[in-house]
């Protein structure tokens, strides 16, 4: 094995430990059944403000979607930029929201 395909499996198999213990963690399904419960179709997880690099850079990985895609059938899961802006004052403010949405209406 040459040292590329060892940092490739090296990677997935450190992303694949991550997403995993993040996973459980965070409690999706409940969360979400809540959400249902309270009316709602859809729930959202910032991504954009998170303070730890490393959460962020993991949060940001495409596999995070796929994976959570797959532990979630059904759930459809994207990630999302919106663009934002505002003005007060005279002052105009831009900024980007990123978030994970999960969503599960089936009007759409």
């Amino acid at each position: 094995m040459d040292l590329i395909e060892e940092l490739q499996k090296d990677n997935e198999e450190s992303f694949n430990k991550w997403f995993e213990r993040w996973y459980v963690s965070r409690k999706f399904e409940s969360k979400i059944k809540t959400s249902n419960k309270k009316g709602f179709k859809k729930y959202i997880l910032r991504i954009d403000n998170c303070e730890d690099h490393y959460l962020r850079n993991r949060l940001f990985d495409d596999r995070t979607i796929e994976q959570l895609s797959e532990k979630l059938k059904g759930i459809n899961v994207s990630k999302k930029r919106e663009d934002k802006s505002t003005r007060f004052f005279g002052i105009d403010k831009k900024w980007v929201e990123t978030y994970i949405l999960f969503d599960w209406d089936e009007k759409e």
